[in-house]
């Protein structure tokens, strides 16, 4: 039955090696959150803090069950640094990475087990998306397509069917995308999703519930 495809579904992604990225400046009033909600999610998370070289001890003393890592010099920008710390996890099989004002729920595991089951395939998984605010109280659902096989025609729209904060990355799609253009100061990650789906990565909506 249903439950034991669960059961089945939730082995599979605890067995899936999982990195999470977290780039940070070190300053962030909710980084606390965002730590405690991967830990929350009660899977063998690696989360990966990518930060400024000056802040790299002091986070790595206050989030002991992290590994934190220094970003480019220079300054390269977030998705430099995004790209530093996947290449610093090392092995892996899915990816997210989650800003260090965000939160991830209960229901992320979903699409993390909808990514594991793609078994080394290209793939991204998604879920839907909501925004709070400084206390952690819902706005609002920000719309996503729970039909993937309609997202390149809503990217030709110029509307975007899935948002990062909800999205899982096979390493199969990573290598194939060459991670995010680090040129870019805003918006790489809109850059590589859509690029991605222009480019025939599959897409699966695992829940339309918010993650």
């Amino acid at each position: 039955g249903w439950y034991r495809r669960w059961q089945r579904g939730r082995a599979q992604a605890v067995r899936s090696r999982i990195a999470v990225v977290t780039p940070t400046r070190g300053e962030s009033m909710w980084l606390a959150d965002t730590v405690a909600s991967v830990a929350a999610l009660g899977l063998d998370c690696r989360h990966i803090l990518v930060a400024p070289p000056h802040a790299v001890a002091g986070l790595q003393e206050k989030f002991p069950r992290t590994t934190v890592v220094a970003e480019p010099e220079g300054g390269a920008g977030m998705y430099a640094a995004i790209n530093a710390g996947v290449a610093a996890v090392g092995d892996w099989d899915v990816m997210t990475y989650i800003n260090d004002d965000d939160v991830l729920l209960p229901p992320f595991a979903t699409v993390l087990r909808a990514a594991a089951g793609a078994r080394g395939r290209a793939l991204i998984a998604y879920g839907g998306v909501r925004l709070i605010d400084a206390r952690g109280v819902r706005l609002g659902a920000i719309p996503i397509s729970r039909f993937p096989t309609m997202n390149r025609a809503l990217y030709a729209q110029r509307l975007e069917p899935v948002f990062q904060h909800g999205t899982v990355v096979t390493r199969a799609a990573w290598a194939r995308m060459g991670g995010f253009d680090a040129a870019l100061r805003f918006c790489g990650d809109s850059e590589l999703l859509a690029r991605a789906c222009v480019q025939g990565v599959p897409f699966v909506c695992a829940t339309g519930r918010e993650v």
